[in-house]
C-alpha cells in the first residue's frame, strides 16, 4: 500500500500534535497511520493539506507552470493556446525578430490570416507576411516552425521549470545559436531553469558560449542506461572536461566505451 506513488509521507514538523508520521494523499484525501493500519489518525485531513501547501507554497508555485517543449505540440495547440496569449501580451515583435534574425529575413509581421470554407465556417490561421507574399505556419519548414513554438511558450512564462527535448533536430547550426539565444536570454529575464536534452555535441557547444557571454550557470550531465539490468547512470561533465575530451579528439557523447 505505501508503494503506491499517491501516498505522501507526513513529518512530524508538519503535524506535531501526532508526535508520529503519517502518510497521506492528495488524490483521496485521506490520511494512513502506520503503526495502527488505520486511517483514522485523529488528525484532519483538510489540516494536513493546508500545511502542505503553506509549507511548500514557493516551491509549489515554481512548479505550477512547468513547460515542456517537444516535436509533438501541434500548430493548431499552438494558435489556440499559445499565440494568442503572445498578442494579448504584446510579445509578437520579440518572436518575428528572431525569425527575421536567422530564418526569413524578409518578413514583416506574423498575424492571424482567417480562412473560409466551402462550409461557411471561418478559421484563423498564423501567417507571416512579407512584401510579396503570405505563408501560413504550417507550410514552414520543420525548423523555423519549432523556433517560432518554442520561442513563443518560453515567453509567457516565468519563475519556473522549462523542459525541452533535442532542440536542435529540423535545425541548422546558425538556427540553433538563434533560438539557443532567444531562449536562454528570456531565461535570464524571467528567472526559468532549462533542463535540455539533446544528443548533439554541437549544441552542447553552442549553449556553453552563449552562456558564458550571458554569464548563465550551465551543468552538463552524461546519462546512461544499463539495458542488462535497466539501471541509469549519471555523470557530471564538467566544461573543462567537454574541452578536453574534444581538444583529444574523443567525442563526449562515447564516453560510455572509455
Amino acid at each position: 500500500m505505501l508503494k503506491s506513488p499517491t501516498w505522501l509521507e507526513i513529518s512530524e514538523d508538519i503535524i506535531p500534535e501526532t508526535l508520529r508520521t503519517l502518510y497521506y494523499s492528495f488524490e483521496k484525501n485521506i490520511l494512513w497511520d502506520p503503526e495502527t493500519k488505520d486511517y483514522n489518525t485523529g488528525v484532519s485531513p483538510e489540516v494536513v493539506r493546508e500545511r502542505i501547501f503553506e509549507r511548500f507554497r514557493e516551491e509549489i508555485e515554481f512548479l505550477r507552470n512547468t513547460v515542456f517543449l517537444d516535436d509533438k505540440i501541434s500548430v493548431e495547440d499552438f494558435e489556440k493556446k499559445i499565440w494568442m496569449k503572445i498578442l494579448s501580451e504584446k510579445l509578437e515583435k520579440t518572436i518575428t525578430d528572431l525569425v527575421k534574425e536567422e530564418y526569413e529575413p524578409k518578413i514583416k509581421n506574423i498575424i492571424f490570416r482567417s480562412a473560409k470554407f466551402e462550409s461557411n465556417e471561418t478559421d484563423l490561421f498564423i501567417s507571416l507576411t512579407s512584401s510579396d507574399k503570405t505563408i501560413e505556419i504550417d507550410a514552414l519548414g520543420d525548423g523555423v516552425k519549432k523556433a517560432i513554438i518554442y520561442a513563443s511558450a518560453v515567453s509567457l512564462v516565468d519563475n519556473t521549470i522549462v523542459l525541452i527535448e533535442d532542440p536542435e533536430v529540423h535545425q541548422h547550426p546558425n538556427g540553433i545559436a538563434a533560438l539557443m539565444r532567444f531562449i536562454l536570454k528570456r531565461s535570464r529575464e524571467r528567472r526559468l531553469q532549462l533542463f535540455i536534452t539533446t544528443h548533439s555535441i554541437e549544441l552542447i557547444n553552442i549553449v556553453k558560449k552563449i552562456c558564458e557571454d550571458l554569464g548563465l550557470k550551465l551543468r552538463i550531465f552524461f546519462v546512461e542506461k544499463d539495458y542488462s539490468t535497466d539501471a541509469v547512470d549519471v555523470r557530471v561533465l564538467e566544461s573543462i572536461d567537454v574541452e578536453v575530451l574534444q581538444k583529444i579528439g574523443i567525442d563526449p557523447r562515447l564516453i560510455y566505451v572509455l
